[in-house]
């Protein structure tokens, strides 16, 4: 259980072989919301804490740099502080966010409207968990590491993992701050806590 939850982190959900996406929303239209800045230079440090099998607590720094274009779409590069992980890619097609997966395929992310809905399916050494995520709140406050956030995304991810036959319930909860980005993610083994940012 630990492998597959070590890589469902709500914001970034990538390093999965046989993942299978659904998405249930209607068409995205365009929309002026933005929160997911996706500028050059702009970078974000984040406090983190890992809780399987014990509470590892740590900084990491993720910074967009550069830029690649994958099967005729653009996406920017997000590398970060921390030496074991890889570079991330992120686009953005009206008021949704995707990443690209390791299969060089499109993974949602969040999308920007209230009442969205999207499902995931992820496969790894005979476990398998599917999440059903929802934005379920946007124009919401939030207050993170004693900084008030306003006009906050809020996605919710509630998931089944089925490991030995056996089926057990879990929620994923995401906070995307309006012109700020990823504020805060709780999964059922780790949290991250936006400590300090800077967007060009």
């Amino acid at each position: 259980m630990k492998k597959i939850l070590s890589a469902v982190l709500l914001v970034v959900a990538v390093g999965f072989t046989g993942c299978e996406e659904e998405v249930t929303a209607p068409t995205p239209t365009p929309a002026a919301s933005n929160y997911f800045p996706m500028t050059q230079g702009s970078s974000w440090t984040y406090d983190l804490t890992v809780g399987f099998p014990t509470d590892t607590v740590y900084t990491e720094t993720k910074t967009i740099t550069g830029d690649t274009t994958v099967n005729g779409k653009k996406y920017v590069r997000v590398l970060s502080t921390d030496e074991e992980s890889t570079p991330e890619y992120f686009r953005r097609s009206n008021d949704t966010v995707f990443t690209l997966n390791e299969n060089g395929n499109d993974e949602i992310v969040a999308i920007e409207r209230k009442g969205a809905s999207w499902t995931k399916t992820y496969v790894e050494e005979g476990e398998s968990m599917t999440i059903v995520f929802n934005t379920v709140d946007k124009g919401i406050s939030r207050t993170v590491s004693g900084k008030p956030y306003s006009d906050v995304l809020h996605v919710k991810g509630v998931g089944e993992v089925n490991i030995g036959g056996q089926t057990t319930s879990m929620e994923f909860n995401g906070y995307l701050a309006k012109g700020v980005g990823p504020i805060e993610e709780n999964t059922p083994i780790s949290s991250a806590k936006l400590k300090t940012y800077s967007i060009k």
